[in-house]
Protein backbone atom coordinates (compact mmCIF):
# COMPACT_ATOMS: atom_id res chain seq x y z
CA UNK A 1 0.00 0.00 0.00
CA UNK A 2 1.40 3.63 -0.42
CA UNK A 3 2.49 5.74 1.91
CA UNK A 4 0.51 9.28 1.84
CA UNK A 5 1.14 12.14 3.87
CA UNK A 6 -1.54 14.57 4.23
CA UNK A 7 -1.56 18.54 5.07
CA UNK A 8 -5.03 19.38 7.06
CA UNK A 9 -6.82 21.24 4.16
CA UNK A 10 -6.11 18.11 2.27
CA UNK A 11 -8.12 15.86 5.45
CA UNK A 12 -10.78 19.22 5.72
CA UNK A 13 -11.20 18.78 2.05
CA UNK A 14 -11.92 14.81 2.00
CA UNK A 15 -13.57 15.03 5.10
CA UNK A 16 -16.20 17.65 3.54
CA UNK A 17 -16.30 15.35 0.46
CA UNK A 18 -17.28 12.33 1.88
CA UNK A 19 -14.29 10.74 0.41
CA UNK A 20 -11.69 10.90 4.02
CA UNK A 21 -13.05 6.63 4.66
CA UNK A 22 -12.03 5.84 0.79
CA UNK A 23 -8.83 7.65 0.98
CA UNK A 24 -7.85 5.89 4.49
CA UNK A 25 -8.75 2.27 3.18
CA UNK A 26 -6.63 3.04 -0.48
CA UNK A 27 -3.31 4.30 0.96
CA UNK A 28 -0.82 3.93 4.13
CA UNK A 29 -2.02 7.63 5.55
CA UNK A 30 0.66 9.37 8.08
CA UNK A 31 -0.62 12.27 9.37
CA UNK A 32 1.81 15.07 10.85
CA UNK A 33 1.57 15.43 14.68
CA UNK A 34 0.83 19.04 14.34
CA UNK A 35 -1.72 18.71 11.79
CA UNK A 36 -3.84 16.06 13.94
CA UNK A 37 -4.06 19.24 15.95
CA UNK A 38 -5.13 21.95 13.33
CA UNK A 39 -8.02 19.72 11.90
CA UNK A 40 -11.13 20.10 14.49
CA UNK A 41 -13.82 20.64 12.31
CA UNK A 42 -15.07 20.95 8.87
CA UNK A 43 -18.43 21.64 7.49
CA UNK A 44 -21.06 18.88 5.60
CA UNK A 45 -22.53 19.69 2.48
CA UNK A 46 -25.72 21.51 4.15
CA UNK A 47 -23.10 23.97 5.69
CA UNK A 48 -23.44 22.28 9.40
CA UNK A 49 -20.32 22.30 10.89
CA UNK A 50 -19.04 18.90 12.20
CA UNK A 51 -16.43 18.71 15.28
CA UNK A 52 -13.90 15.65 14.21
CA UNK A 53 -11.18 14.25 16.67
CA UNK A 54 -8.92 12.73 14.29
CA UNK A 55 -7.42 10.17 16.94
CA UNK A 56 -10.59 9.51 18.54
CA UNK A 57 -13.04 9.37 15.75
CA UNK A 58 -10.25 7.07 12.95
CA UNK A 59 -8.46 5.34 15.42
CA UNK A 60 -5.55 3.22 13.99
CA UNK A 61 -6.91 3.85 10.36
CA UNK A 62 -3.81 6.05 9.95
CA UNK A 63 -0.49 6.91 11.58
CA UNK A 64 0.85 9.74 13.20
CA UNK A 65 4.04 11.18 11.94
CA UNK A 66 6.05 13.23 13.47
CA UNK A 67 9.94 15.36 13.61
CA UNK A 68 12.37 16.74 15.80
CA UNK A 69 12.28 21.10 15.77
CA UNK A 70 15.98 20.91 15.09
CA UNK A 71 15.08 19.10 11.51
CA UNK A 72 12.31 21.60 11.12
CA UNK A 73 14.44 24.57 12.01
CA UNK A 74 17.36 23.44 9.22
CA UNK A 75 14.34 22.85 6.70
CA UNK A 76 13.33 26.76 7.36
CA UNK A 77 16.87 27.90 6.93
CA UNK A 78 17.13 26.10 3.49
CA UNK A 79 13.98 27.64 2.11
CA UNK A 80 14.92 31.18 3.33
CA UNK A 81 18.06 31.23 1.10
CA UNK A 82 15.51 31.59 -1.51
CA UNK A 83 13.12 33.63 -0.35
CA UNK A 84 10.77 34.26 2.72
CA UNK A 85 7.20 32.62 2.18
CA UNK A 86 4.77 31.58 4.93
CA UNK A 87 4.47 28.35 5.81
CA UNK A 88 2.59 27.25 9.03
CA UNK A 89 3.57 24.20 11.72
CA UNK A 90 1.90 21.87 9.96
CA UNK A 91 3.28 22.09 6.54
CA UNK A 92 6.81 22.79 8.21
CA UNK A 93 6.37 19.61 9.71
CA UNK A 94 5.16 17.31 6.52
CA UNK A 95 7.81 18.92 4.08
CA UNK A 96 10.94 17.52 6.53
CA UNK A 97 8.93 14.28 7.46
CA UNK A 98 8.68 14.10 3.35
CA UNK A 99 12.51 15.18 3.08
CA UNK A 100 13.60 12.61 5.34
CA UNK A 101 11.54 9.90 4.67
CA UNK A 102 13.73 8.03 1.55
CA UNK A 103 10.42 5.47 0.90
CA UNK A 104 8.38 6.12 -2.37
CA UNK A 105 5.97 8.38 0.65
CA UNK A 106 3.79 11.22 -1.29
CA UNK A 107 2.58 14.48 0.52
CA UNK A 108 -0.83 15.76 -0.77
CA UNK A 109 -1.18 19.46 -0.16
CA UNK A 110 -2.97 22.38 -1.66
CA UNK A 111 -1.28 25.35 0.00
CA UNK A 112 0.70 27.42 -2.40
CA UNK A 113 3.67 28.06 0.10
CA UNK A 114 4.66 24.43 0.82
CA UNK A 115 3.88 23.35 -2.52
CA UNK A 116 6.29 26.14 -3.70
CA UNK A 117 8.49 25.37 -1.04
CA UNK A 118 8.41 21.49 -2.10
CA UNK A 119 9.90 22.99 -5.50
CA UNK A 120 12.59 24.58 -3.64
CA UNK A 121 13.58 21.80 -1.69
CA UNK A 122 13.50 19.47 -4.70
CA UNK A 123 10.97 17.38 -3.26
CA UNK A 124 8.43 18.51 -6.00
CA UNK A 125 8.15 15.26 -7.45
CA UNK A 126 7.00 13.62 -4.21
CA UNK A 127 4.27 16.69 -3.83
CA UNK A 128 0.52 15.54 -5.43
CA UNK A 129 -2.32 17.54 -5.84
CA UNK A 130 -5.66 17.53 -4.15
CA UNK A 131 -7.20 16.25 -7.96
CA UNK A 132 -4.52 13.74 -7.98
CA UNK A 133 -5.06 11.95 -5.17
CA UNK A 134 -8.81 11.97 -6.32
CA UNK A 135 -8.21 10.56 -9.48
CA UNK A 136 -5.72 7.57 -7.92
CA UNK A 137 -8.75 6.69 -6.09
CA UNK A 138 -11.30 6.11 -9.22
CA UNK A 139 -13.40 10.01 -9.91
CA UNK A 140 -13.05 11.06 -12.95
CA UNK A 141 -11.88 14.79 -13.53
CA UNK A 142 -14.68 15.46 -15.61
CA UNK A 143 -17.51 14.81 -12.27
CA UNK A 144 -15.33 16.42 -9.56
CA UNK A 145 -16.74 19.84 -8.21
CA UNK A 146 -13.25 21.09 -6.69
CA UNK A 147 -12.03 24.31 -5.36
CA UNK A 148 -9.29 26.07 -7.27
CA UNK A 149 -7.22 25.56 -4.72
CA UNK A 150 -7.91 21.95 -5.13
CA UNK A 151 -7.28 21.59 -8.85
CA UNK A 152 -4.07 20.27 -10.73
CA UNK A 153 -3.79 23.65 -12.57
CA UNK A 154 -3.50 25.53 -9.76
CA UNK A 155 -0.54 22.97 -8.46
CA UNK A 156 1.05 23.37 -11.41
CA UNK A 157 1.09 26.90 -11.26
CA UNK A 158 2.65 27.00 -7.85
CA UNK A 159 5.62 24.48 -8.75
CA UNK A 160 6.41 27.09 -11.93
CA UNK A 161 6.44 29.99 -9.80
CA UNK A 162 8.91 27.60 -7.33
CA UNK A 163 10.79 27.24 -10.45
CA UNK A 164 11.17 30.64 -11.05
CA UNK A 165 11.97 31.64 -7.60
CA UNK A 166 14.96 29.09 -7.34
CA UNK A 167 16.38 30.87 -10.00
CA UNK A 168 15.87 34.49 -9.30
CA UNK A 169 15.70 34.83 -5.83
CA UNK A 170 18.87 32.66 -4.93
CA UNK A 171 20.72 34.16 -1.65
CA UNK A 172 24.06 33.00 -2.26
Amino acid sequence: MKLLLLDADVIIGLLEAGLWEKVLGAYDVHIPATVITEVAFYFSPSGEKIRVDLPSDYAGKFKMASIDAITISQLTSRISKYCEIELHSGELEALAILEKDKRSTKLCTCDKSAIIAAKLLELDDRVISFEKLLVSIGYSKKTLKLKPSQKEDTFKKHLHQGSIIKVQHFKA
